[in-house]
């Protein structure tokens, strides 16, 4: 599913119109059904989070669809642990395997429905 579908299912769920949620995003509706149509890349981070709020979903979702991370959210966390921006540009450069991104996923999912330091 792209960005744009996800957005197009959640807005008829919340039997929005396009001009309407539009409006309470502060976008102009032609946008959004460029957007929704998959005419135009993903809007800003910013945008995301207000379309996330307005639809009542998950912000982090929609994100990652749109294959965007906060350059605010990364360079927090990269001052919180370096070892985070040398993961990043591993994933960059692509030099995980499908299989060990997975496994990283995974381990994330388990450490997030605790204490993240409880899985090290």
């Amino acid at each position: 599913m792209t960005f744009g579908d996800k957005i197009r299912e959640l807005r008829k769920r919340k039997r929005l119109s396009q001009r309407d949620l539009a409006e309470r995003v502060g976008i102009d509706f032609t946008y959004l059904s460029k957007i929704e149509n998959n005419k135009v890349p993903p809007p800003s981070d910013t945008v995301i989070r207000k379309l996330s709020r307005e639809l009542e979903s998950d912000s982090e979702e929609l994100l990652m669809l749109a294959a965007k991370v906060s350059q605010q959210d990364l360079r927090k966390a990269v001052a919180q642990d370096p070892r985070v921006g040398i993961l990043f540009r591993k994933l960059q450069s692509r030099e995980l395997t499908d299989e060990q991104l997975r496994q990283m996923l995974e381990i994330i999912e388990v450490g997030g429905k605790g204490n993240a330091t409880d899985t090290y």
